[in-house]
């Protein structure tokens, strides 16, 4: 008394209608309901493609388009937190805006389809897609000593930065702080260095572990 159609195209409406058969030397079949009855399969989970940090305190989120989807609904939460709807849209992205600096924001997504009157939801992505707010890491574009025993860094801006921290080391030792620039500041220049400081160089030492951004509180 129960029968599975499958191979359907999600969100899509199909009408079904039963006959009662008899076999005994002949076919004798029952009438049935000219109106049937309306069955929608189920609408395809939407596939995630990237969360991705695109300003201060904002993250992009962006997922495949599902067949017959109306609306999406998106999801968001923080390490271990449960899921939070947070909006309803009807492209296949979404802004979301206002966030904290340094906290990892994880994202998923449902599709929404309304039928007979009633919101139907697709399943989900339980793992979702996650982006950290975070600046960009600054790049180092030059670094030069003279006879002076003075060290001279310059490097690119970053966007939303409200300045710059500044490290330096001895060889084989620990990166210490050594200045604080504004953000219009994009050089930094080091007096009284001593013998055996560790220069950085855009091809030895990462970028990050020199000149760092920073936002104020």
């Amino acid at each position: 008394t129960s029968y599975t159609d499958t191979g359907l195209t999600g969100g899509e409406a199909h009408i079904y209608t039963v006959r009662a058969l008899r076999d005994d030397n002949g076919v004798v079949l029952s009438g049935f309901d000219e109106n049937g009855i309306v069955g929608v399969a189920k609408l395809n989970t939407p596939k995630l493609s990237a969360a991705k940090v695109v300003d201060r305190g904002q993250i992009k989120v962006t997922w495949k388009k599902v067949t017959n989807a109306e609306k999406y609904r998106v999801y968001r939460k923080t390490g271990d937190g449960d899921w939070e709807r947070i909006d309803d849209v009807k492209g296949t992205s979404y802004l979301d805006t206002d966030l904290e600096l340094g906290e990892t924001y994880t994202y998923t997504v449902r599709a929404i389809q309304t039928v007979n009157e009633k919101t139907d939801l697709s399943g989900f992505n339980e793992k979702g897609v996650s982006a950290t707010m975070k600046l960009e890491a600054p790049r180092i574009d030059s670094v030069y000593s003279d006879a002076k025993k003075r060290a001279t860094i310059t490097w690119d801006p970053v966007e939303s930065a409200d300045g710059y921290r500044v490290y330096c080391r001895e060889k084989g030792g620990k990166w210490e702080e050594i200045g604080d620039v504004d953000a219009e500041t994009l050089v930094f220049t080091q007096k009284k260095l001593t013998s055996g400081k560790d220069l950085p160089s855009t091809s030895l030492v990462p970028p990050t572990t020199f000149a760092m951004a920073y936002e104020q509180a």
